[in-house]
């Protein structure tokens, strides 16, 4: 990130097929759009104004090669373009029609695999946690030590 530019959050997040396009100050050819006041903005999660959700999970992913690659084939990312539903307000397009600012490329994923992502990362987390007590409580036990409740659960807290 480029120290003293802006902010990601100076570039809100619109929706081109529900907002009002401001004709005057966009540019389609470059990829920059601005809505007129109280078009459609978009927060940076993944719902969507009037209740709906986004068909895409979209994120700022560092513009290096290798890390482009890694998240186009591990997790299923894809570069997000001008003639996409969903755009950085303001933003133009580089030569490759993709939206960097600075070192940071955009980047979209199907909502469906990144939710399922989350899941496994979760599950893996709870049955990694459920292991370390495990281990705990098999120690304590072979060390025939005497702990209530409250002291395992202190002890398991300072351990993590």
């Amino acid at each position: 990130m480029i120290a003293g530019v802006g902010r990601l959050n100076d570039f809100p997040l619109i929706d081109r097929t529900k907002s009002e396009i401001d004709e005057k100050r966009s540019n389609p050819e470059t990829g920059k759009y601005f809505v007129k006041n109280g078009g459609n903005r978009v927060a940076y999660s993944v719902k969507t104004p009037k209740g709906g959700r986004a068909k895409y999970h979209y994120h700022w992913i560092l513009n290096q090669p290798m890390r482009i690659s890694m998240v186009q084939i591990q997790k299923g990312y894809e570069m997000v373009t001008k003639d996409d539903e969903i755009v950085p307000e303001g933003m133009t397009t580089d030569a490759t029609e993709h939206y960097v600012y600075g070192d940071l490329v955009f980047m979209k994923c199907p909502l469906e695999q990144y939710l399922e992502r989350l899941l496994f990362s979760r599950k893996k987390s709870d049955r990694q946690l459920a292991a370390k007590e495990k281990e705990f409580e098999d120690k304590a036990q072979a060390m025939k030590a005497g702990l209530t409740k409250d002291m395992k659960e202190q002890l398991l807290g300072e351990m993590a």
